[in-house]
C-alpha cells in the first residue's frame, strides 16, 4: 500500500521495531497478524541499532543494518496488511497502527484518525 510510511530515521525505525516486538510478546501467536517467525529477528536486531545509536562509529554498517531493518519491517507491514486486507480503510488503518505501522494519513480524504506517531 502507498500509504504506508516508512521509517526515516533510526530512532523511529527502533520505535517501529520496539511497538512490533511488544505487540508479539502481548498477543498470543495465534491472533498475531505477523508470522510469530518475525518475533525471533525483532529483539536482536532492536539491540543492534540502539547501540548503534548510542555508538554510531562504522558508517558502512550502519548503511546495511537500516536496510535489513526497513526489509523486516516492510515483511511484518506486509503480513499484517494481509491479515487486516478484508478490512474497511479505517479499520485496517487502527489495527495496522497498534504493529508499528505507520501511514501517510494526510493521503486519506475525509478521514479523521487520532494515532501515535513513531518517534
Amino acid at each position: 500500500m502507498e500509504l504506508r510510511k516508512l521509517p526515516n530515521t533510526d530512532a523511529e525505525r527502533l520505535q517501529a521495531l520496539k511497538v512490533a516486538y511488544q505487540k508479539a510478546v502481548t498477543t498470543p501467536k495465534e491472533n498475531l497478524a505477523f508470522s510469530s517467525d518475525m518475533m525471533k529477528y525483532l529483539k536482536p536486531f532492536i539491540t543492534k541499532l540502539n547501540n548503534e545509536i548510542e555508538c554510531g562509529q562504522n558508517q558502512n554498517a550502519a548503511g546495511s543494518l537500516r536496510q535489513i531493518i526497513d526489509e523486516l519491517l516492510r515483511d511484518i507491514w506486509d503480513e499484517v496488511e494481509y491479515a487486516y486486507s478484508n478490512c474497511d480503510t479505517s479499520s485496517k488503518v487502527r489495527m495496522s497502527t497498534e504493529y508499528g505501522v505507520v501511514y501517510n494519513l494526510a493521503s486519506y480524504n475525509n478521514y479523521e484518525y487520532q494515532y501515535e506517531k513513531v518517534a
